[in-house]
């Protein structure tokens, strides 16, 4: 994770990748990766980086499955396969989709909308 001081944004700021600090366009429909997973919203910075909308809050294991699955160009064994820290990084932001603005992540950060970040390579 990234540092701990880029959670707690202040309200209103613009949505920015936790990777290379650009700011990041407003999450639109991804294609399904197979028939059998489900809608996802999110796209990719500049940098590379994916992202993914979590409206709930509470989609964060489902969501780390699906961008690592997106990251390998839909091999979910490859997928499976990668260890943290080492083969890919990962991040979340506090999310106001009605602004597209970053939005501070209370403590606990569950039920508040979020954008993942998911980017390959450890650094």
């Amino acid at each position: 994770m990234s540092d701990r001081s880029e959670h707690f944004k202040r309200k209103g700021e613009p949505v920015l990748c936790p990777f290379c600090k650009a700011a990041v366009p407003r999450p639109g429909a991804l294609a399904p990766l197979s028939a059998a997973s489900s809608d996802a919203a999110g796209g990719r910075c500049g940098c590379g980086a994916l992202f993914l909308f979590d409206a709930s809050g509470r989609e964060g294991g489902q969501l780390l499955l699906d961008g690592l699955a997106r990251l390998c160009e839909g091999d979910l064994t490859r997928a499976l396969a990668l260890e943290g820290g080492t083969d890919y990084r990962i991040d979340s932001v506090g999310y106001n989709p009605r602004g597209h603005s970053a939005e501070p992540i209370r403590r606990g950060g569950f039920g508040r909308p979020k954008l993942w970040f998911f980017k390959l390579g450890a650094s």
